[in-house]
């Protein structure tokens, strides 16, 4: 019968053992949580900063587009002010043809017209000598008349 009874240090012993290991595992099971929190925590960290850089990539795809897109209509503009510069010199030497052109038939024009006023100061000085001989023409006449009417 001694063997079934318990002395009261075994039970307070096997008390403070079970008290013991309760402690422990308390110990553990708050290790163990702070554990998960932390986890969690890191995880947060993780998923926020992956987010960050999702939406600085985005916006860098963004800026890198729009970056393409003005690049494009630079191009386009630059293509445009060759294709403008080009026909304006073209319309520019068509204008400066004709106008050389124009002079040159002016020129011609004036040379044209020299000749003809040369022309028409040889015709004027042969009419003056033709008006000049034949009023000392008849000058002439009548004193061989009169010379030989008086003989």
């Amino acid at each position: 019968m001694g063997s079934t009874f318990s002395t009261p240090s075994a039970i307070t012993s096997g008390h403070k053992h079970s008290s013991g290991l309760q402690s422990t595992s308390m110990k553990v099971k708050n290790s163990l949580e702070q554990m998960k929190l932390d986890l969690k925590s890191h995880l947060n960290e993780f998923s926020q900063s992956a987010q960050e850089q999702k939406l600085s990539s985005s916006m860098l795809k963004t800026e890198q587009y729009q970056i393409r897109m003005q690049y494009h209509m630079w191009e386009k503009e630059i293509a445009h002010l060759k294709t403008q510069t080009t026909n304006e010199c073209a319309e520019a030497e068509n204008i400066h043809c004709c106008t050389m052109e124009s002079k040159q038939m002016d020129l011609e024009i004036c040379k044209v017209d020299i000749e003809m006023l040369d022309k028409e100061k040889e015709l004027l000085n042969l009419k003056l000598l033709l008006a000049e001989a034949q009023l000392t023409a008849p000058q002439l006449g009548e004193g061989s008349s009169h010379t030989s009417t008086v003989s």
